[in-house]
């Protein structure tokens, strides 16, 4: 989550390198987890998966500013990350 803060602020990196980063992020193919339980928010995000685990950490822009979210698990699914974050971001956005 520091790395993806980070990148998002653009500290230890230039704002332009910043952009380009959260721009691929952005347009990632794979949106079926955390963007899926955000409900309409732009998301940034990396996907993780291999063996049943399927990973994912995003900065999630919501109403109050950026918000830096972390999911991993084992042997769940996609439904299940995309649960995981709508329950999270509704406590929290």
């Amino acid at each position: 989550l520091l790395v993806m803060k980070a990148i998002s602020g653009s500290q230890g990196i230039s704002a332009e390198s910043a952009q380009k980063i959260l721009g691929y992020m952005s347009s990632q193919v794979y949106r079926q987890g955390i963007e899926a339980g955000a409900d309409g928010l732009h998301v940034a995000g990396k996907v993780g998966f291999i063996l049943g685990y399927k990973n994912e950490t995003a900065v999630v822009y919501g109403p109050s500013g950026p918000i830096y979210l972390s999911i991993y698990t084992n042997g769940r699914s996609w439904s299940d990350v995309a649960t995981i974050s709508r329950d999270v971001l509704n406590l929290v956005k």
